[in-house]
């Protein structure tokens, strides 16, 4: 009984390590639609490669022959930024992959002769940070366009301001919220990870203004992370006419 009970333990027990497993390369095939798609002929395709991310159990932490096949077993902080919950990093993730699509579709689309402008639109809140100024204040998918009066458009204009303040001053920020403009003042909070350094206490991306002629959707679940992007674009070129494959099974990250 004390055998299997520490057996359950050691497989059970999570660590504060986590595996990166690589996986199969998926075709993408289904996943990317754009209207009057031209279907793959030739037995090509394009297909994506990611990196499986989970918690190390004990027994997978302490013996390297129990790991999946061509893991690598790194540290907490190597993949969760310090003073970031699991779940904010997921949603981290998740946000980064949508940028990764709009950039994609946009380079794809240019690429076949339309004009597809991008503007610089703020910051867009993914998470806010339990025990920071921010919470009660901000909401996710608030856009940040504005900090003491200057003009926020990307994530470097905001942290220029917040990082003049002292720890516990006030920011006034210009936030989007839905179709109103509203102004939040909250109090700058401490970072974990430098404790001497000035935040807002949020979790942000740019927020990307981008006039697509036409709709493209993605259907990836749950894969997150800025990558994929090359895989993308190249599905997007194949779709609309482009035989980039030219009949072959091409894997493609970045």
């Amino acid at each position: 009984i004390v055998l299997v009970a520490t057996i359950v333990l050691f497989l059970t027990r999570s660590t504060d390590q986590y595996l990166e497993i690589p996986d199969e390369a998926h075709p993408l095939q289904g996943l990317v639609r754009v209207p009057n798609a031209q279907p793959e002929q030739d037995g090509g395709d394009i297909y994506y490669v990611d990196i499986i991310v989970k918690r190390a159990s004990l027994l997978e932490s302490l013996l390297p022959v129990v790991r999946p096949d061509g893991s690598d077993l790194v540290e907490r902080e190597v993949i969760v930024q310090p003073g970031l919950t699991e779940e904010q990093r997921i949603d981290f993730q998740l946000a980064l992959m949508k940028i990764s699509q709009q950039v994609a579709s946009v380079v794809a689309l240019r690429e076949l002769g339309y004009e597809v402008p991008v503007r610089a639109g703020g910051v867009r809140v993914v998470s806010v940070s339990p025990g920071t100024g921010a919470v009660g204040k901000l909401r996710r998918d608030d856009v940040i366009v504005a900090a003491n009066g200057r003009p926020v458009r990307e994530r470097a204009d905001l942290a220029a301001v917040v990082e003049r303040r002292r720890i516990g001053a006030p920011v006034r920020l210009g936030v989007r919220r839905g179709t109103r403009r509203i102004t939040v003042t909250l109090r700058t909070s401490a970072d974990k990870s430098d404790p001497t350094r000035p935040i807002v206490g949020v979790l942000a991306l740019p927020a990307l203004g981008v006039r697509f002629p036409f709709a493209i959707s993605f259907d990836l679940g749950k894969v997150g992370g800025p990558s994929a992007g090359l895989a993308f674009a190249l599905e997007l070129l194949e779709q609309r006419g482009r035989d980039v494959d030219q009949g072959y099974k091409v894997a493609a990250t970045g």
